[in-house]
Parts: C-alpha cells; structure tokens; sequence
C-alpha cells in the first residue's frame, strides 16, 4: 500500500471514529446511558489517534493498523447500537433499520479486543513476530476469532445490559449452549491474552539497549491491564459490584494507556522517526484550531453588526 493512501486510510478511519464516539458521548449525556462507557471511549479515541499517525507513516508495520480498527470496530459497535436504541426504545418506529442496526454490537467487540489485547503485544515494535514458533498462537488467534464473531452474531439474548434490545439474528437452537459457549470463549480469550503477554515478556528479556527501553511502556501497560483484568474477573466471581465496577472503570482507563504507551516510545525513542511530522501536525493543528473559531466568530459578529445597522442579514459578512 502506497504511503499516501494508508495515510488517507487511517485518518479517514480516525475521523469517523471520533465522528461516531462524538455521537455517543452526546447520546450518554442527554439519555443518562451507562456513563462508565464514556473512559472506554477515552481508549476509543486514544487508539484511533495513536494508530492513526503509526500507520499513515509506517503503513507495512501492523501495529499502527491494529489500533486503528480495533477503535472503529468499537466506534461502529458503539454508535449503531445507540441507534438502536433510540429507534426501538426511546421513539419506538421513528429510524428505519433500527432493528437491523443492534446487530454489530452483538459481534464487533471481538476483532476490537484481541487486535489490541492479542495481536498488539505479538507484534510490538517491529512489526514481526518473536519467531517462527508464535506463528501457530496467531493463526488459532485468528481461527477462534473468526468462530467467535460468528457465534456472538447469532447468539440469542440481550444486546448490553442497559437496554431491553435483543439480537435481531439470535438462532433460538442456540440457547441451550449459551452458558457452555460463554465460559469456553471466556477461557481462550484469556489464555490467549496471556500467551501474547509472555510473548511480550520475552521479547523484552532479549531486547537490549534501546529496543528494550522502547518496550518498556507497552510491556508494563499490557502487564497492568491484564492484572487488572483477572482482578475484576476475581471481583465479580466473589459478587462484589461495587468493587468490580470500580476495577471495571480503572481497566477500562488503563486501557487507554497502551496506546499511550506506544506513542511515549515513538516521541522518546524515536521507534518510528516520525518526531518532525508530529511537530508540524501538532503546528498546524494548533494553527487550524486557532482560526476555525476566528472565522466563524468573525462571520456571526459581523452578521450583528449588519442587522443593528441595515436591519437584515447580509452575505457581505461573509465576504468581509
């Protein structure tokens, strides 16, 4: 891929992923949704961002392309189901495919989770795996994702908790092995987030000089989430809600930090020698911010002024 198509690419990801996290953000505030989604978004975000700038630059690394669309399948998850929502429940009738739009969130989480949680600490920083030996781990990573995509999406049940929306795909036959399937999928995920996590672990035993303080931030981010993880799993086993609400909340900022993690590496240690590129979006970015308030403001002043003067509107504010 071309750099200035992967760079169209993950920005154009970036922006609806941020377009659509704007979306429910709003949508939490004004329907008093669960607000504990409002710092996952802050990950959302965070992963589009960070993923968005590695992979517009490095297109052939897969680690900026990880963050990328694991942040638009949540964003994507996130948004469609609000829409739902409003359509089925707050103003029952008033979308079209309201039904039809609860059906991404029942299976979108997946290929979010493991890019990140998986196939991230697989292949931080250079793009490749340790050896030829995680090839295997990959693979059956990817063969149970693609079975657990296709399970979720026709699993019968609620969509979320919040909401009495359910899946409009749900198979009824299903049922029977809901408990069974949700516990073996619970149990290879973990044990596949943990495999990645020794893989990570390893790599940073070998690493020496910079490409071991490189890896510093994104192996103790990975550690930190995981521990927080089995801490929250721990918590709701033992019917503790509170406490698992609030470790659920930590994760979910913690969560946030891997990308963060990344992105300290790039700035400090020039992983991707990219420092001039950030400067000058950073420049111009501040720049953009800058004047975008200035017009808009200069145009609805100006518009005041021609009303107390002519008593009309004019375009001639525009143009001035």
């Amino acid at each position: 891929m071309k750099r200035h198509t992967a760079a169209w690419l993950a920005w154009s990801l970036c922006a609806l992923t941020i377009a659509l996290v704007t979306f429910v953000v709003v949508f939490s505030v004004f329907y008093r949704d669960n607000l504990r989604d409002l710092a996952f978004l802050l990950a959302v975000v965070s992963n589009a961002l960070v993923g968005a700038v590695l992979a517009s630059h490095r297109p052939r690394n897969p680690v900026g392309w990880f963050f990328v669309f694991s942040a638009a399948s949540f964003a994507v998850s996130e948004a469609t189901f609000r829409y739902a929502v409003y359509g089925l429940v707050i103003d029952p009738g008033s979308l079209p495919l309201a039904r039809a739009m609860a059906w991404p969130a029942t299976w979108l989480w997946v290929p979010g989770v493991l890019l990140v949680l998986v196939f991230l600490p697989l292949y931080f920083p250079d793009g490749r795996l340790l050896s030829l030996r995680w090839r295997p781990v990959m693979w059956l990573a990817i063969f149970v994702s693609g079975a657990t995509v296709v399970i979720w999406a026709f699993l019968p049940g609620k969509v979320g908790d919040a909401w009495d929306i359910t899946n409009p795909l749900g198979l009824a036959a299903l049922r029977p092995a809901i408990g069974g399937l949700e516990v073996a999928m619970a149990v290879l995920f973990l044990g596949f987030i943990l495999s990645s996590v020794v893989s990570l672990v390893v790599r940073f035993r070998r690493s020496q000089g910079q490409e071991r303080q490189q890896m510093k931030w994104l192996t103790y981010a990975a550690a930190t989430v995981v521990g927080m993880v089995l801490l929250t799993t721990l918590l709701e086993a033992a019917d503790l809600v509170f406490l698992s609400e609030m470790a659920g909340l930590a994760t979910d900022l913690l969560i946030a930090g891997i990308p963060v993690g990344v992105g300290i590496a790039v700035l400090r240690y020039r992983l991707y020698d990219i420092d001039r590129i950030i400067n000058r979006t950073l420049v111009y970015g501040s720049l953009t911010v800058t004047l975008v308030p200035l017009y808009f403001g200069g145009i609805v002043v100006l518009q005041r002024v021609f009303i107390l003067l002519t008593g009309q509107q004019s375009t001639l504010a525009v143009v001035a």
